[in-house]
């Protein structure tokens, strides 16, 4: 009987020191802590290609916003774009709305250098590329996965 009682003493001890633990555990202190995110200054952001097609090409150029800010980005108004070639050839670039610049019709050639500048505010921005080859696509497969009762495409 007194074995009893010291094991059913034991077990309640036990239970107590694990609830006791598991309080502790679940019920922990919160912090704040503030931390100090610096903010750069705006950024000027130009978006562009020369497509391989006898259209209009464009530039977009556009300033940054912080992280913090909704995702509406300004348009530069008042670049200078242009475009040369590597044999010579040379494309200025029109502001058709504030921050869209376009030039054309004309087509890329395969294998041309392309070199664009794009000056703002007296910084001149330079980028340069080579047109790629195109890269003949031997197949396409589509797979459709169903999950909860919805199809899902899977190129």
């Amino acid at each position: 009987m007194l074995a009893e009682f010291l094991d059913i003493m034991m077990n309640k001890v036990i239970s107590a020191i694990a609830w006791i633990f598991l309080s502790v555990l679940f019920c922990s202190c919160e912090k704040v802590i503030n931390v100090n995110l610096d903010t750069a200054p705006n950024q000027i952001v130009v978006e562009g290609n020369i497509t391989d097609k006898n259209e209009i090409q464009t530039v977009k150029i556009t300033q940054s916003v912080p992280y913090t800010d909704q995702n509406v980005y300004p348009a530069v108004k008042g670049a200078l774009v242009t475009v040369t070639d590597n044999v010579g050839n040379s494309w200025s670039f029109k502001e058709i709305e504030p921050g869209i610049y376009t030039v054309g019709p004309f087509k890329g050639i395969t294998g041309r250098t392309y070199m664009l500048n794009v000056s703002v505010n007296n910084k001149v921005y330079t980028a340069r590329s080579v047109m790629p080859r195109h890269v003949k696509m031997d197949s396409l497969s589509l797979k459709i996965i169903t999950f909860e009762a919805k199809d899902y495409k899977q190129i």
